[in-house]
């Protein structure tokens, strides 16, 4: 296989082979966050809204207005494109 031998070059090691990982560690590292993310948009989310907290509640208590390039410069997000 030309990327076993490719990568045994370069760490110094022959045995290096991808194990799957069982139901019940990919159940751990995917389903519990999915569940987590559902929970927080489907319960949390809506139960914030009907006490009168809105999501970008935070950002209007700065005093910001909602404008892309405030949202940018709060964020710090930068020119993204699609080269790597």
């Amino acid at each position: 296989m030309v990327t076993k031998n490719l990568n045994s070059e370069i760490k110094g090691q022959d045995n290096l082979e991808l194990k799957s990982m069982s139901f019940f560690s990919s159940i751990i590292y995917f389903g519990i966050p999915a569940i987590l993310m559902i929970i927080g948009f489907y319960v949390v989310m809506p139960g914030l809204i009907k006490r009168g907290l809105p999501p970008f509640n935070a950002f209007k208590k700065e005093e910001n207005v909602f404008t892309l390039s405030n949202l940018k410069e709060r964020f710090r997000l930068k020119h993204l494109n699609w080269k790597m």
